[in-house]
């Protein structure tokens, strides 16, 4: 007989998962059930009957896997009806597939047809409740999204209030901010306007003073310029205790006496403060050169006789008159690995010029010569020949042995002879080159003079216009000091205030940002508290569930433990005999060479081993016990375990079998127990599951 393909029934494909199975069982079902077709309630009602067998089959992993192989393996002779080992068409009239028979049925198998009717009906029963399951939780699904947007809605709404409320606080802080700004604008206007007047009256009263001390002098004994700077010099208090003490006078050669000595004293002390500043002065502008002329020989150290060597050959090769000669020598000196500075160098020339040496004299006569040109004559160019300290010494005793009185060309001849290394034409060039140097520095003397005597003439007339410029400098000065200190006080007040007001900025953004921060810690806190209660409670309401479904469990096991010793209708035990062959054919289609059937043990019933895997052990293998005639209507199988892995507890195992049992009394388990066996076992580590091959 052909094959039903259920998954063409369904229209669904071959790789549907178990909800998209149930949806589409469950519209077919709606479609097809019997009180929906009344105008054609057998073929409704076989109809129905498929689509239940459909669903039952797709979604139980033994079945499925059966009928998956038997789907692409078909077999070609069909199996024999046997009562003994099929019945109503064997296995695969157990799963409702094949053709309608024409004989008429005997009653086992219309009871067999009565049991896929029921079948069917707990299908129905089955989806009709797990759609209800499905719609309820879609229902609480959307009932938490509900949930979810309001407290949302409500979180965007409180957070609008508080940005709206932070914006009212900050415009009303900004206002009364401006308000104490313009306050003290005002304030600050109003004393300036004070102050101006007070300076204004302090300079009348002083002007009034000034007046009053010089009616109160008599005579001409001082200069009016001279009365004039100094009570300019004074201030209001001193000009009215002089002025009382003038007019006190019963004479005017006492008040004569008392105003010079005033002025006399005032003098003496500028005098006094005026030298002591220039004395800083110098003596500053002194230190100054000083530690620019001494302070970076001393920090270079002595010069070796090497360098000096160097020195002298640069100083030849940039004599006098070169541009930036003493910067050339510096990095000749530096190339040569000798550094010296360009200060450095000229104190040094300045020292060789002072004191020479034989060694170094050419380096000091370069310095003082000036370049040559193409004009020079015979006599300078014989004048620019080397002389030393020595031969010079000798020209200048030679001059005084020899006096002019005798003939020339006599006289020079014996100043040669005593002169060593040079010739009468050498000597009388070094005699007229001496004689120009002295005559133009004669020439130099002679025009400073002339100058300092016509300094002496203007110098009068220039320290009359000075003092005058002095004293409209001082008077400028001090309106500008004035007028600098009153900026300055206003500056200063200004920062002050602005200081103050952006203190009491800080502080309230500071105290705000607490108070955020406060809020924020309490509202993390109050929503931690929350979550810990929900998570305690949600554990709390899983363990005491898990309680009860162990509870239940433990009870249902028990109320079946009781049922066992119920006898059984021969009708019964045919049926589970029938149940345990299909069994055995699904098991071994899906684990193939890791099942194995023992031979028939008479009354205690056949003997299943399957082969789980295998770890540190050995391999782990189960063997189960099926008890004639009483398994799956009945009672358990009987579970023995070997090379379990080391902290597996063997009882456990066989708790969850007998639970397994229990919850689907009259189905095959075994399939659903092995393989959450399998997935308890390989939570241990070394354990590695067996693949069928």
């Amino acid at each position: 007989m052909p094959l039903t393909n259920y998954y063409s029934l369904l229209d669904i494909p071959e790789h549907a998962d178990d909800d998209t199975i149930r949806k589409a069982y469950f519209k077919a079902a709606r479609q097809w059930h019997p009180d929906k077709n009344p105008d054609n309630v057998e073929e409704a009602t076989e109809k129905f009957k498929q689509f239940a067998e459909a669903n039952e089959v797709l979604r139980d992993p033994q079945q499925r896997a059966a009928y998956d192989h038997e789907l692409r393996n078909p077999r070609r002779e069909e199996r024999q009806d046997d009562t003994r080992s099929g019945g109503a068409g064997g296995f695969w009239s157990w799963f409702g597939r094949g053709q309608e028979s024409t004989h008429e049925y005997t009653e086992e198998e219309k009871e067999w047809q009565e049991a896929r009717r029921r079948r069917a009906e707990r299908a129905w029963d089955k989806a009709a409740k797990q759609q209800e399951e499905d719609e309820k939780k879609e229902a609480e699904a959307a009932e938490r999204r509900r949930v979810k947007d309001e407290a949302q809605r409500l979180k965007v709404k409180a957070y609008k209030e508080e940005k709206e409320r932070k914006e009212r606080e900050e415009a009303a802080l900004q206002k009364s901010l401006a308000e104490e700004l313009r306050q003290k604008a005002n304030v600050e206007a109003k004393a300036e306007i004070e102050g101006k007047k007070r300076k204004q009256m302090e300079k009348q009263l002083s002007k009034e003073a000034r007046q009053r001390l010089k009616a109160a002098v008599r005579g001409n004994c001082i200069e009016e310029d001279e009365l004039q700077e100094f009570c300019l010099a004074q201030d209001l208090a001193q000009l009215e205790t002089i002025s009382c003490e003038l007019e006190a006078c019963p004479t005017d050669q006492e008040t004569q006496r008392i105003i010079i000595d005033y002025v006399e004293r005032w003098k003496n002390a500028q005098h006094v403060a005026l030298e002591a500043a220039r004395k800083a002065r110098m003596e500053a502008e002194a230190e100054k050169a000083a530690a620019e002329d001494n302070a970076p020989i001393s920090a270079q150290g002595e010069w070796t006789a090497l360098e000096l060597t160097h020195f002298t050959q640069a100083s030849n090769q940039f004599p006098g008159g070169y541009p930036s000669r003493f910067k050339a020598i510096s990095d000749a000196l530096t190339h040569l690995g000798f550094p010296r500075d360009e200060k450095a160098c000229i104190a040094k020339m300045k020292e060789l010029k002072a004191c020479p040496s034989p060694a170094v004299h050419s380096a000091a006569v370069q310095e003082s010569k000036p370049p040559a040109s193409n004009g020079k004559t015979d006599d300078d160019s014989t004048s620019s020949k080397e002389w030393s300290a020595e031969q010079q010494k000798a020209l200048e005793a030679a001059l005084a042995t020899y006096p002019a009185s005798l003939a020339a060309n006599e006289r020079w001849s014996k100043i040669a002879a005593d002169v060593p290394g040079q010739t009468k034409k050498e000597c009388v060039a070094r005699f007229k080159w001496l004689r120009e140097q002295l005559s133009q520095e004669a020439a130099k003397k002679t025009e400073q003079a002339h100058k300092k005597e016509a300094g002496k003439v203007v110098d009068k007339e220039q320290q009359e216009l000075e003092r005058i410029r002095k004293e409209q400098d001082k008077q400028k000065r001090e309106e500008a000091r004035e007028k600098r200190q009153l900026e300055l006080e206003k500056e200063h007040k200004a920062l002050a205030e602005k200081k103050q007001i952006d203190a009491l900025e800080r502080e309230r953004y500071l105290e705000q940002k607490q108070l955020e921060t406060d809020m924020y810690m309490k509202q993390q806190q109050l929503e931690q508290d929350r979550m810990e209660e929900e998570r305690n409670n949600q554990e709390a309401e899983k363990m005491k569930t898990e309680a009860l479904e162990r509870e239940r469990r433990m009870e249902a096991v028990e109320a079946q433990r009781r049922l066992r010793s119920r006898s059984m209708a021969p009708e019964e035990e045919l049926q589970n005999q029938q149940l345990q062959e299909d069994e055995c054919v699904v098991l071994e289609s899906i684990f193939q060479d890791c099942f194995q059937q023992e031979p028939w043990q008479g009354p205690l019933g056949c003997v299943w081993k399957i082969r789980l895997g295998c770890c540190s052990e050995g391999e782990v293998a189960v063997e189960l016990q099926l008890p004639a005639g009483k398994y799956p209507s009945l009672c358990p199988p009987q579970a023995s375990f070997s090379n379990l892995p080391i902290g597996c507890c063997e009882a456990d195992l066989k708790d969850d079998l007998e639970a397994f049992f229990v919850e689907h009394i009259g189905d095959g388990i075994i399939y659903e127990w092995v393989v959450d066996l399998q997935q308890q076992l390989q939570e241990y580590d070394g354990f590695e599951l067996a693949e069928p091959g």
